[in-house]
């Protein structure tokens, strides 16, 4: 259990350093915007699961930068190609 609490630690650490999670905030947060999904293409466990599968197997040994970055990068990038700002609709 301590060594997955590290873990993800860790994971958070890395994910809230990188810049592009910190413009999906900031940008979800700016008035009159909102977040959408995109479809999901039918190969897109491709990436997602050995990505994941990687990073899991990873929490359990050893998390250093330097091993899970790639892993980590293609996760997010692919949220991030998925993700679309649309302008809310006000309510009448």
């Amino acid at each position: 259990m301590w060594a997955l609490f590290r873990a993800a630690n860790m994971y958070l650490k890395i994910f809230s350093k990188s810049g592009a999670l910190w413009a999906v905030l900031v940008r979800c947060g700016s008035p009159g915007k909102a977040l959408a999904w995109g479809s999901f293409s039918p190969g897109a466990w491709l990436v997602i699961l050995p990505s994941v599968a990687a990073l899991a197997m990873y929490s359990l040994v050893l998390v250093e930068f330097r091993y899970v970055a790639p892993f980590a990068l293609m996760l997010m990038l692919w949220t991030l190609a998925r993700v679309r700002i649309v302008a809310r609709r006000s309510r009448d």
